[in-house]
């Protein structure tokens, strides 16, 4: 929403958080401590074989500031590693600089890194679609 704009230049985007993947992560103390301090605000993604979680309270989509790889997928499924690794990315994405002068100028625009992620808010709903996923595995996720 721009900063001195009106409610029609609200932009709603919609990121899949692939939460079904906790279940992996049910018994893991570096997943537990990391939902705890996230306070819920957090998603899952893949990066190559490695399942990041991020927490969504810092940055913009996808460069969150702190991302951790909490697992790996395996033949068997997704496996928590035996120590968390910090994944860093940059802290922004290309058009960034040029999206949020339009906002604070008032001239809503899509963010050029979420364009494909845009939706209609009436399209939402009150029951939003899930992410449909076996247990432990990684199918869509990224």
């Amino acid at each position: 929403m721009p900063v001195f704009g009106g409610d029609d230049g609200i932009m709603t985007y919609a990121h899949p958080r692939h939460m079904a993947l906790s279940a992996c992560l049910a018994d893991d103390p570096a997943y537990k401590k990391l939902a705890r301090f996230t306070d819920g605000f957090f998603r899952f993604e893949m990066q190559g074989d490695k399942l990041v979680m991020a927490d969504l309270r810092m940055g913009l989509t996808p460069n969150y500031v702190f991302r951790f790889a909490l697992a790996q997928e395996t033949a068997d499924g997704l496996k928590p590693l035996d120590r968390p690794t910090r994944e860093r990315r940059p802290r922004g994405a290309e058009g960034d600089w040029d999206w949020i002068f339009k906002g604070v100028t008032a001239r809503a625009v899509t963010r050029p890194a979420e364009a494909t992620a845009q939706v209609d808010p009436a399209s939402l709903g009150a029951g939003r679609a899930r992410l449909a996923q076996g247990p432990c595995t990684s199918g869509q996720a990224g």
